[in-house]
């Protein structure tokens, strides 16, 4: 058995709600921007973060942490597509998508607005329990 990539899933989750797309278009990626996307900041875009979890032993579900990070080129830009990513992350209800089952995503820390240490491109970072199923939906 393979188990599925929740942070692949979370990427095709977010690029299809369209509150995130209107904002971000397609720029939504998994632990860090492309090189080439990295050098056109700073505009709106989405980074997701594994950072953590619990593992499930006796049933086929990850629960995993992710940090969330929306980039703008303000501050006010980066809160309003973090409010964006909050209500499409809170309506996570056994979404099936890249092949793996979203159940739930429950926010546990943020929102905090900052700027990024190397590049000071403003963020809004929010951090995320969520649950996913280990087994394909295929």
């Amino acid at each position: 058995m393979t188990i599925q990539n929740p942070i692949t899933s979370l990427i095709t989750y977010l690029k299809a709600d369209s509150g995130v797309a209107a904002l971000a278009s397609t720029r939504v990626y998994g632990a860090e921007e492309p090189y080439n996307e990295a050098t056109n900041q700073a505009r709106y875009a989405v980074v997701i973060w594994p950072s953590g979890g619990r593992p499930e032993h006796y049933v086929a579900l990850q629960p995993i942490r992710v940090d969330i990070e929306c980039y703008g080129a303000t501050q006010l830009q980066a809160h309003t597509l973090y409010l964006a990513v909050y209500e499409a992350m809170k309506n996570i209800a056994r979404e099936d998508n890249s092949n793996c089952l979203l159940h739930t995503a429950t926010q546990s820390g943020g929102p905090l607005t900052n700027r990024a240490p190397e590049t000071h491109w403003p963020y809004t970072w929010s951090s995320w329990l969520v649950t996913a199923g280990e087994e394909t939906t295929a």
